[in-house]
């Protein structure tokens, strides 16, 4: 099954990030999907049930980084990037990474 439509959303801010964020920033894009997960949960009940790809994102990018605490993908991957412009392209290297994976059904399970 494919990812929700979260990202179709990620290909147009990957493809303008300026337009959609003002800038390569990876919190104020955590923040955009955040808001967008909110409004699609209240428009429609079974998003939340989509939502496994991005608790399976969380753990793969738990597991590339060698982390266990909870801090979250977005603070992970600013922690080892040197910039907010690398954490947003470290982002979409890790996202490619997990999608291609998701897509031949080799992702770990969530583990929340």
């Amino acid at each position: 099954m494919e990812p929700d439509i979260t990202c179709a959303l990620l290909e147009k801010i990957r493809a303008r990030p300026g337009m959609y964020l003002g800038e390569k920033d990876l919190t104020r894009l955590k923040c955009l999907l955040d808001g967008y997960c909110i409004r699609e949960m209240e428009r429609n009940p079974d998003y939340v049930q989509n939502n496994r790809f991005w608790h399976g994102f969380c753990r793969y990018v738990e597991d590339c980084y060698r982390v266990t605490s909870t801090q979250g993908w977005c603070r992970i991957i600013e922690f080892y990037s040197s910039s907010r412009a690398d954490a947003f392209d470290n982002f979409f290297l890790r996202y490619d990474e997990y999608l291609a994976a998701w897509r031949e059904g080799k992702t770990p399970p969530a583990r929340f």
